[in-house]
């Protein structure tokens, strides 16, 4: 059962959270999603870790549905075809079973969340504004759109 003031207490932590951050809890819960996927499918308790996938699986979909391709970024259309990698990567892996895949996807989004990390906490001047915000030195808006 889950505790409804922890799920109130998300909900106004997502709510009040910038894009970025929001970005970031995103990350972590598919790298963690992962881990648990993996680490579920290995001791073959099928059950959690098909959740578990499933779950990763539905954060990448929303990361690459939250690209805002018209944003201006060079590299948002790479992203988003990285991110549907990813998504193939993990079908597969939810077919065929293979942890390499899974482990594969979870290094990349890894990767990623320490670049993006990295860019939101060395200041408002390295990453872009949200989407139809102007951003300080550039005019860039953000490659994703934050969902209302």
């Amino acid at each position: 059962m889950v505790n409804p003031y922890a799920r109130q207490y998300t909900q106004v932590q997502t709510a009040t959270i910038g894009p970025g951050q929001l970005l970031l809890l995103l990350y972590e819960g598919a790298i963690g999603y992962l881990g648990q996927a993996g680490e579920d499918l290995a001791a073959r308790r099928l059950g959690p870790g098909k959740t578990a996938l499933s779950k990763a699986m539905a954060i990448v979909a929303e990361l690459r549905n939250s690209l805002d391709l018209d944003a201006g970024w060079d590299g948002a259309e790479d992203l988003a075809h990285l991110y549907g990698h990813m998504l193939l990567e993990l079908t597969q892996a939810n077919v065929s079973g293979e942890l390499e895949r899974i482990h594969a996807v979870r290094a990349l989004l890894s990767d990623l969340y320490g670049a993006w990390k990295e860019a939101i906490e060395s200041g408002p001047e390295r990453v872009p504004a949200p989407a139809g915000e102007t951003a300080a030195p550039t005019g860039e808006r953000a490659p994703f759109r934050a969902s209302a």
